[in-house]
């Protein structure tokens, strides 16, 4: 499972990084990294990307995220979360009708700015938030640009509901699902919050951690490699002194009409040589492959 990107079932309770140093002790892997975290409380779909796939994190980053998160009404938690220190309070929710619920979801589609929560991992003066908020010290923070592109209740009961999110990168939906609470009236906290896709990759194709501990794959569906990694850039063929000048980190001149910024550059057999950014009909080599 080297040069690729897997598809983690996280589970309950663990952190991301430990599901990464277990799965690199597990399969051997010198070099690997995580594409975002998932918080101990959250499941769902982690990315981990190994060997020549981490060099191209950031062109899978960006992709959307999409969620399915337990709402809990009538209670406050002091991180958002069941983690906290959670309080009943008086705000009424018997009147909450399914009616009023989805008008205000649909409220929150599209651009908005959200203001991160103390307890993340956003730096301030070098040090993290949550460093901050364990020590009952609040700091000044930056709202942040984010996007809502889907929002659907799934499920209603009397004191939850079930919600199934698709944000940009950088949404807290812990913040989210107070921010929702708020417009309602009501206190909210999030019960718990599962992620279920990234980007085009789908909770089919996730792997749980026992399978890959165990030895115990029925397939390879979760693994991507670098070339599906990269599907969403266009592509572009170099010919082999084209290649060998990129190989060697030169900027070269070529006959690109109507392509601008980052490419896929390939060989003539087809093979990924890496990402190249073009500009005026340059190309300047900007993350290269490098199989042995």
């Amino acid at each position: 499972m080297n040069d690729c990107l897997i598809l983690i079932d996280k589970p309950l309770n663990l952190t991301s990084n430990y599901v990464l140093q277990s799965m690199k002790k597990r399969l051997k892997i010198k070099k690997a990294g995580l594409v975002g975290i998932l918080d101990p409380l959250a499941t769902g779909m982690l990315l981990i990307v190994t060997g020549e796939a981490t060099k191209f994190s950031q062109y899978i980053e960006t992709m959307t995220k999409e969620y399915v998160v337990t709402i809990k009404f009538g209670y406050k938690s002091s991180t958002g979360d069941g983690e906290g220190i959670i309080t009943k309070d008086s705000t009424n929710i018997s009147n909450l009708t399914r009616n009023d619920i989805i008008k205000t979801l649909s409220s929150f589609l599209g651009q908005s700015y959200q203001l991160p929560p103390m307890h993340s991992s956003v730096k301030y003066n070098g040090k993290k938030l949550y460093q901050y908020a364990r020590d009952g010290i609040e700091v000044a923070r930056k709202k942040r640009k984010i996007a809502i592109s889907d929002i659907t209740l799934l499920k209603k009961n009397i004191e939850d509901i079930d919600i199934r999110v698709r944000c940009s990168k950088g949404t807290y939906i812990r913040t989210l699902v107070e921010d929702i609470g708020a417009r309602l009236g009501v206190s909210s906290y999030t019960r718990s919050i599962r992620r279920i896709g990234v980007g085009t990759y789908t909770e089919d194709r996730m792997v749980s951690c026992d399978q890959i501990l165990n030895g115990k794959l029925s397939s390879d569906k979760h693994i991507v490699d670098i070339s599906e990694m990269l599907s969403h850039i266009k592509p572009i063929t170099l010919g082999p002194d084209h290649e060998k000048l990129i190989k060697d980190g030169t900027v070269i001149d070529i006959e690109l009409p109507n392509t601008q910024g980052d490419v896929v550059m390939k060989n003539t057999d087809n093979k990924i040589i890496g990402i190249g950014n073009v500009a005026n009909n340059r190309i300047k080599p900007k993350r290269l492959i490098n199989f042995q």
